[in-house]
């Protein structure tokens, strides 16, 4: 299984690749606190993404919950629909979905 990658494109857009599962999550999470830190302003884009789990919907609202604590707003663009299949399962798919396209 090839790693996830978070990149950063520039003007507050992020770019996702890679896995985002168990294995790759805890990883990226770290790495969107060292590039996220400081924003006003964050997109990322989804449409990299190979496979999801749930780890990758807990992946999401820590990013929607460390946007509010920084007051930056985030948008995340290109969802999977295997990630809001697990967001409608879980009960939060209305609040992944207002941070989507």
């Amino acid at each position: 299984m090839s790693a996830a990658e978070l990149h950063d494109r520039g003007n507050g857009l992020f770019r996702v690749t890679g896995p985002v599962v168990f294995t790759t999550a805890g990883e990226l999470l770290e790495t969107s606190r060292r590039l996220f830190t400081g924003s006003t302003s964050v997109r990322v884009d989804l449409d990299g993404v190979t496979d999801v789990d749930s780890a990758a919907l807990a992946l999401l609202i820590e990013w929607l919950k460390q946007a509010r604590q920084q007051q930056c707003m985030i948008h995340i663009e290109h969802i999977p629909e295997k990630l809001m299949a697990i967001a409608r399962l879980t009960g939060v798919e209305d609040i992944i979905a207002k941070t989507g396209d």
